[in-house]
């Protein structure tokens, strides 16, 4: 019966076209999976109009370094087949008179990956910065879309009888995206209204003097990266975990670091019975997932009321300055704590983020908040659009 309606509503008139008459749908494909170090090979776009594509935008982008093995082998795209494309001010300006009077994109994962990607490399090499309203539908099915394995674009497609071939090509992924758009909204799983419409501001590339890093931050930015991996597909198997053990068994001179000691910690545990079960590596999957994105994937209570509330402010607001945010803190009958200590109950994240917060990197406030949590202190990680949202 859901398959039969999904099936009609991807090829009917959508009921999008009266609250959303004209949106994009962007997709990137790069030199590699990390922002910090990807180069953009691949731009696909659609444009959306009455609920139908109208056109269609693609083409590849000479890179300026060469596409990593493993990214080549997820998006089929190789060093030979970008070395006559367009370079990325060419390709750009041609995505750019492709968008032009679209008000808002969308894409899957975008406020992730591919809008701080794109604006990270337009501001480095053609000193432009992106600013533009979206819709991630990502996001939406994250907070809509329960009983899921993971949330790939493939796995949810699949969840609505949608096909997922062919994606990992910009173009496809854009297709198999607004197909996903369209049925959620049809389903009532994603409500068009002013609220989940966000803003992406993007800020200058940072080309300062570089700072060189401590051998253990190397390190430590080494395990995110490994982790990531490990968790990229949803899972954790055996050999992974055997990998991260190994890992952390090189690495015990890093004990006293966040987050080495909780990973440390988890693996110890697994292995004190002698073998490792699929619901453990579950759940240190999920510990791991939490570590790598600590503000989207950890959950926290809705706020009834934030009076003799202790909360401390960390990134930057869309509300204002952090100086509007304590005023309207202390106004609602909420403390102000400086620095995370054990009687914090919300460690409050900016909507806008913050430059500290570079290569992954949340900052030392979150990831006090986290240590404490662990430690069995009630301090809630809170996104800024969340709170604002709950306490009026």
């Amino acid at each position: 019966m859901l398959k039969n309606l999904v099936r009609s509503i991807i090829t009917s008139k959508s009921i999008s076209d009266r609250l959303l008459p004209t949106y994009l749908v962007l997709d990137l494909e790069t030199t590699d999976k990390m922002i910090k170090s990807s180069e953009i090979v691949q731009i696909g776009a659609l444009k959306i109009q009455n609920g139908k594509i109208a056109e269609k935008f693609v083409t590849y982008v000479k890179p300026y370094t060469s596409i990593s093995e493993e990214a080549s082998k997820v998006n089929h795209i190789t060093n030979e087949m970008v070395a006559s494309a367009p370079p990325l001010d060419v390709a750009f300006e041609s995505f750019m008179n492709f968008a032009e009077g679209i008000e808002v994109w969308t894409g899957y994962n975008l406020a992730g990956f591919d809008l701080p990607l794109l604006n990270n490399q337009i501001s480095k090499h053609l000193g432009k910065t992106l600013t533009v309203s979206y819709i991630d539908v990502y996001q939406q099915a994250k907070k809509n879309v329960a009983g899921l394995k993971d949330y790939k674009l493939t796995t949810l497609a699949k969840s609505l009888n949608i096909s997922g071939e062919g994606a990992h090509d910009a173009l496809n992924d854009c297709i198999i995206t607004f197909k996903v758009f369209e049925a959620l909204i049809s389903l009532h799983q994603i409500t068009l209204e002013p609220s989940i419409i966000e803003k992406f501001e993007g800020k200058p590339f940072y080309s300062g003097i570089k700072v060189k890093n401590s051998d253990s931050t190397n390190a430590i930015n080494e395990l995110r990266e490994l982790v990531s991996d490990i968790t990229e597909d949803g899972k954790v198997t055996q050999q992974e975990f055997t990998e991260l053990e190994a890992w952390i068994s090189q690495y015990e001179s890093l004990k006293g670091n966040f987050p080495y000691d909780e990973v440390h910690s988890a693996v110890r545990k697994i292995l004190e019975d002698g073998k490792v079960e699929n619901e453990e590596l579950l759940e240190l999957q999920q510990m791991l997932e939490v570590w790598l994105d600590p503000i989207n994937k950890s959950t926290h209570n809705r706020i009834q009321t934030i009076q003799d509330k202790h909360i401390v402010l960390t990134g930057d607001f869309k509300f204002g300055s952090k100086s509007d945010v304590e005023a309207y803190i202390i106004e609602h009958g909420g403390i102000i704590d400086n620095n995370v200590k054990k009687a914090t109950d919300y460690c409050l994240v900016g909507g806008n983020g913050s430059d500290a917060w570079a290569n992954g990197d949340y900052g030392t406030k979150i990831k006090k908040a986290i240590e404490y949590s662990r430690k069995g202190c009630q301090i809630e990680i809170i996104r800024e659009k969340d709170f604002f949202k709950e306490v009026k």
